[in-house]
């Protein structure tokens, strides 16, 4: 009474009053707000289920929870009316990983610092104990959103939703200083329920824009990466999407020789090849393995790519909507058809991205123009439709910092496993000792096309010339567009060849000049020229320049490199005969010959790139910055043996560990969740997903067919392509990236695609 005189609280509680009011939680709420407490309580509902009141509706939002009329945003605490009951549950909103976060205290048990044991598991979205315990009656508290508290800090509101976190076990903060944005807390580093791939339930969507017998590396490193992810999984968890190409012409330009008249054939083709080359039988077998689904497709030649007919979200089950593997997301979004986007059917979806289009675009002749355009395009395309991006190598553009990861997770086959096991036995049995090797020729494999680093590897030839006195041998492996003039640039010509060649390209241009000449004498005379006007001369010229097939300067050279082409074929093949692989091509991704190469145990020559960061690990890896630590690197690499891997070097090359790698860089974090909320970019990604379903919607089934290669003319197509990335992208920019409020007037005003539909047909 003498302490309630001098500091006049709010309230006092007798003994007698305690014992009645912290007997239920509900009670101790109610008294504090009669005493004029109300301002320092959290804003909250009460569910009841014991007959003191009438059970409310309850619905869960993705934001938030609404109890009757009371909205309670996420994140928020659900606790049981009793305060004897320990066990209380935090949502989470979808932005921030979704789900909830279950904690029990065991108060039997003690921890080192004297604090009860908590024990906590995540749980998906919709548990609410309300749907499922009918016996219990409970209280939902409004928590801090940790993503405002430093720019709201100073609002009573918040100070008093902070102050709830000190009593929530499991949410203690750290001190931080009052200036400072950065709050830890002890489940930073759970993952989200909703990204957790390692959970044997989930079921599990990849799609892909390529498939066998097309040998491309969107088509076998899915089809991997699938059947790995099937393994101990119940059937039917894990589903290929891939493209099967309806018109005839097209799988005779993609598939060559081998023909298919239907998907079953197709199909059939597939399995056998996972059962026979991947040694994977359970997981090709079509009752109990991996299930297949195909989506008709088109191939169009002028961007080398196939792009799906029809909207493949309609062809997945609502049932198996749950995690999706967008393999090349840019590339399968950029023409999708009108439809259900990707992150509202599924609950997480992940895009690995394989290629880098922002290159290729740039060695195109309008690539001053497209290389900007087709990389926005393809950032606003994967920012719009994918929770998660991991990026084989750092050489790719930036799509979404807070989104994406930089991880490898692809493998190798088993074949080029057992043969570096083969190696490390071999160099074992000889006790480690060294000796030089009479395998004196390097090798190369890969698509033949210049791009590939042969223009940088023929310019290596010659400074390793200049530095030993003669050109270093190597045998080349592949084929390509760019084949016979590649090899008459290594190659050179004969004596003969040359002198005929140069005889009569000069004979064929002094005629062309000397009849000039003579025609330059008849028009003074006032008669009619007989050769024509420049363009004329010059088209002549280039005939007869073209009639010796001068196809690569390199072909006049008079000392030919000492290398060999050999034609296509399997890398698994090349075995003993070489234990040096060169790469130096640097527009790569990530080069699966140079993964493959590595693997078997040999030396892999490649420069320093961004492109080879993950094989710089390996000791057989030599790495060089300039042609002298070349020239150093391949002396050094012909005269020693390469060291045999160890058990866990060899590891990180299989597909389990890429699988591992894959499971690890799909999840995303507690605190890498607040992080995203507090960028604020979700309802930007919704913004992009829902003018570019607006688009698709306006251009309808003629998206694609106006890039049809038998009815335009070569690079017509590419040129309408430039142009609508150009007005897409353009549009885009004003629309999405503007956050005042008139932008939503702007949004309305291009969503009726008035104005839009007449830009379309102008493109």
């Amino acid at each position: 009474q003498r302490y309630a005189e001098a500091n006049e609280p709010l309230l006092v509680l007798t003994d007698l009053d305690l014992k009645r009011t912290l007997s239920d939680r509900r009670i101790f709420y109610n008294t504090l707000e009669a005493g004029g407490c109300s301002s320092f309580l959290p804003r909250m509902a009460v569910v009841n289920h014991d007959g003191t009141g009438p059970p409310p509706t309850v619905i869960e939002r993705r934001d938030h929870i609404q109890i009757d009329r009371a909205i309670l945003l996420k994140p928020l605490m659900e606790r049981p009316t009793n305060p004897q009951e320990n066990d209380i549950r935090i949502y989470y909103k979808r932005s921030t990983g979704g789900g909830c976060k279950e904690i029990v205290l065991d108060c039997a048990a003690e921890n080192a610092e004297g604090e009860l044991v908590k024990h906590s598991t995540f749980l998906p979205e919709g548990s609410l104990r309300t749907k499922t315990d009918d016996k219990r009656s409970f209280i939902y508290e409004e928590l801090l959103d940790e993503t405002d508290a430093a720019e709201r800090r100073y609002r009573k509101r918040d100070r008093i939703r902070d102050m709830a976190y000190q009593i929530v076990p499991g949410m203690e903060r750290r001190m931080v200083s009052r200036t400072s944005s950065t709050i830890d807390y002890e489940d930073d580093a759970d993952i989200s329920y909703v990204s957790d791939l390692s959970r044997m339930d989930r079921k599990i969507v990849i799609v892909t824009t390529a498939s066998l017998p097309w040998m491309t590396g969107t088509a076998v490193n899915p089809l991997l990466q699938a059947a790995y992810l099937s393994r101990g999984r119940p059937k039917g968890a894990v589903t290929l999407v891939i493209p099967w190409l309806d018109r005839e012409e097209d799988r005779d330009k993609v598939y060559g020789k081998l023909k298919f008249t239907s998907s079953d054939e197709q199909e059939i083709h597939v399995r056998k090849w996972l059962r026979e080359s991947a040694d994977m039988p359970e997981e090709a077998d079509p009752e109990s393995g991996l299930r297949i689904i195909w989506y008709p497709s088109h191939y169009y030649a002028d961007l080398g790519s196939i792009f799906a007919t029809v909207d493949i979200c309609k062809l997945i089950p609502d049932e198996d909507a749950d995690v999706c593997v967008l393999e090349e997301p840019e590339h399968l979004n950029w023409f999708k058809a009108s439809g259900d986007s990707w992150t509202s059917k599924f609950s997480h979806v992940i895009g690995v991205v394989h290629t880098n289009y922002k290159a290729y675009a740039s060695a195109h002749p309008a690539g001053l123009i497209a290389a900007p355009f087709i990389s926005g395009i393809s950032t606003l395309m994967v920012r719009a439709y994918c929770h998660k991006v991991i990026k084989l190598s750092a050489v790719l553009q930036t799509f979404a910092v807070e989104k994406e990861v930089v991880c490898n997770v692809h493998g190798v086959r088993s074949e080029f496993l057992r043969e570096g096991k083969r190696r490390a036995e071999a160099a074992l049995k000889k006790d480690g000792a060294s000796k030089e090797s009479d395998r004196t020729c390097a090798y190369f494999i890969g698509k033949i096309l210049w791009a590939k680093g042969l223009d940088r590897l023929l310019r290596l030839e010659d400074f390793y010339k200049d530095c030993v006195g003669e050109h270093f041998k190597i045998d080349i492996y592949g084929d390509g567009p760019e084949l016979a003039e590649i090899q008459r640039a290594y190659h050179g010509r004969s004596s003969g060849k040359k002198r005929k060649a140069a005889v009569k390209f000069i004979s064929r241009a002094s005629g062309i000049f000397r009849s000039k000449s003579s025609d330059s004498i008849d028009e003074s005379a006032g008669t009619e020229s007989k050769l024509g006007n420049k363009s004329d001369i010059a088209q002549k010229i280039k005939s007869a320049y073209q009639d010796i097939e001068p196809l690569a300067i390199q072909g006049w050279r008079m000392n030919p490199v000492p290398a060999e082409f050999h034609g296509r074929i399997d890398h698994a093949i090349l075995t003993e005969q070489y234990k040096v692989f060169i790469n130096p091509s640097i527009t790569e991704v990530l080069c699966t010959t140079t993964a493959e190469a590595l693997a078997m145990g040999k030396f892999a020559i490649i420069p320093v790139h961004p492109s080879n960061s993950f094989f710089m690990q390996f000791p057989n890896c030599l790495a060089y910055n300039n042609k002298l630590e070349f020239a150093a690197n391949l002396q050094w690499a012909l005269s020693h043996e390469p060291e045999p891997l160890s058990e866990h070097l060899s590891y990180q090359f299989t597909w389990e560990a890429a699988t591992e790698r894959f499971i690890a860089a799909s999840a995303i974090t507690m605190r890498e969740g607040r992080e995203r909320a507090k960028a604020r970019k979700g309802k930007l990604d919704e913004r992009i997903a829902y003018f570019h379903d607006k688009v698709s919607k306006q251009l309808g089934s003629n998206s694609l067919s106006q890039l049809e290669t038998n009815k335009q003319p070569p690079g017509k197509s590419f040129g309408k392509f430039i142009i609508a990335s150009v007005l897409f992208f353009g549009l885009l920019s004003i629309v999405l990236m503007s956050f005042s409020p008139p932008s939503k007037k702007v949004l309305s005003y291009f969503v009726d695609m008035e104005v839009f539909s007449k830009l379309l047909k102008i493109a």
